[in-house]
């Protein structure tokens, strides 16, 4: 199951045109300049697999204008309406779809729906730093991060009389205090021979065996992405320590105690030094703490997993706090364990990941799997700003679109950066670079490739094909070189 089409009317940054995106039931690889409109996908998509779990105010209030939590286009007309619409391609025939807007609310409690949220999973920044965001003083304690963002994708089995099927309605019951009654003249609690009293302690015990088991397959997951030797490599092992959910009633059924549970990460081992690492969050840097809080996620969504459902993996900016060589490492990882099994949406704002992780797309087996698209903000009127998108098949079909937005700037720099490609797939290497025995490979300028290139074909006598460079190599002194560069003291600086 794979997202083939979605489409945003009046949601967020997106109008009520230009709004219908085509994913194919492919992956996405998203860049976009800040305030263009990507995080919008994100959230739509997020949006719709969560209502599944919403009452109908719960939906009609993302929808309702004026109300404190509508996700509306702020330039939306009055009276004009707003929805996400998700088609699903199932692999058949045919296609499901899906809508969420101010008084449609189809796909609440639709097992589908919840199923999909349930397999897959979102993750920004800031769900990686929520992992290690403390003060110095505090310990990583993560329960309460677990019960608001985890508990609920997380399948429970529940002992005999219940029937919850996530841990967060499991934990919702656990919450819940036994009841005094009235036994002669004096309220007591259940005694543990009471029906009430057993079957608080079987979901008890169900709860504390099934999360302890999910932490330490989650926590062996994470320590594997983090040792793996072809991946992060680092010498650091953790662990997910649980303290478990407790009650009892004692003092002849009159008092009524509860022990909270807790989970606690804890870094055993650190270059070698076990629990060196007492205050990992004040400790580690940066990069190491982001490296962690993926690689918990990841061992958590791996639990989670339903090979007939839709399995969406987006990643929204995550890597903004990682170096190039271990962003590669994700990205290594993303392409070799999860993209069989997910939909991956990779959103990011910063150009030149963009550009690393399409060429490394694009040579790879799997390119056809890809799409790549780029965000820009459409300014043509700028009472009412809108997302500008199109899909990058190559730098002449950007450039055409930059041209019919009329940024000509930009059109000028793409147009350059495909003539670059022509020459260093056409020519010899040596009409467009510059060798050397103790240098290594330098390029030239688009000029001077095109210089040395009419003078090559000119020596083999091609003269259609030096009339044709010839006359590009006007256009580019009277066109290209004016639109992409820009004289400042009598510098000539290229903008790139």
């Amino acid at each position: 199951m794979k997202i083939k089409e979605l489409q945003l009317h009046n949601f967020k940054f997106f109008t009520d045109t230009d709004n219908i995106l085509k994913f194919d039931s492919k992956n996405v690889l998203i860049w976009g300049e800040n305030g263009s409109g990507k995080s919008s996908i994100y959230w739509s998509i997020y949006t719709l697999l969560q209502c599944s779990f919403k009452d109908q105010a719960g939906i009609d209030a993302y929808f309702t204008e004026n109300h404190e939590k509508n996700l509306l286009n702020i330039h939306k007309p009055t009276g004009d309406n707003a929805f996400i619409q998700m088609t699903l391609d199932l692999g058949r025939p045919f296609n499901v779809v899906y809508n969420i807007g101010l008084n449609d609310q189809s796909v609440i409690d639709s097992e589908d729906i919840q199923l999909s949220a349930v397999s897959s999973d979102f993750i920004n920044y800031q769900v990686l730093a929520s992992f290690l965001s403390f003060y110095h003083r505090d310990n990583p304690v993560l329960f309460e991060m677990f019960e608001e963002e985890i508990f609920r994708y997380l399948q429970f089995n529940p002992p005999a009389p219940y029937t919850y099927a996530f841990f967060n309605d499991a934990w919702e019951e656990l919450k819940k205090p036994l009841v005094k009654t009235l036994i002669g003249r004096t309220q007591k609690y259940p005694n543990p021979q009471s029906t009430t009293y057993i079957n608080k302690n079987n979901l008890k015990n169900a709860f504390n065996i099934q999360l302890a088991t999910l932490l330490g397959n989650v926590t062996t997951k994470a320590n594997q992405i983090l040792q793996d030797p072809n991946g992060f490599n680092l010498d650091i092992e953790i662990e997910l320590e649980f303290r478990e959910y407790d009650f009892e009633v004692s003092n002849r059924n009159s008092d009524y105690r509860e022990t909270m549970p807790q989970i606690f990460l804890k870094v055993r081992r650190y270059n070698g030094l076990l629990d060196v690492v007492k205050k990992p969050h004040s400790f580690l840097n940066e990069a190491k703490k982001t490296a962690i809080g993926l690689a918990i996620r990841l061992g958590i969504l791996e639990r989670r997993l339903l090979a007939d459902k839709l399995n969406v993996l987006a990643l929204d900016d995550l890597l903004i706090s990682l170096d190039m060589s271990n962003r590669e490492v994700v990205l290594k990882l993303l392409f070799e364990e999860y993209q069989n099994n997910y939909q991956l949406l990779i959103f990011t704002h910063d150009k030149q990941f963009f550009n690393i992780a399409k060429n490394k797309i694009e040579n790879a087996p799997f390119k056809d799997d890809w799409l790549f698209w780029e965000f820009y903000v459409n300014e043509k009127d700028a009472t009412k700003p809108k997302p500008k998108f199109f899909e990058t098949k190559s730098q002449l079909s950007i450039a055409f679109n930059h041209l019919q937005e009329n940024d000509y700037p930009a059109a000028a720099n793409y147009l350059r950066k495909h003539c670059e490609h022509l020459i260093e797939t056409y020519m010899p290497q040596y009409c467009f670079a510059l060798t050397g025995k103790d240098k290594p490979l330098k390029n030239t300028t688009l000029d001077s490739m095109l210089t040395n290139s009419i003078t090559f074909l000119d020596r083999i006598r091609n003269t259609s094909a030096k009339a044709q460079l010839v006359l590009l190599k006007q256009y580019v002194e009277m066109l290209l070189n004016p639109l992409s560069h820009t004289e400042r003291g009598g510098i000539d600086i290229k903008v790139r």
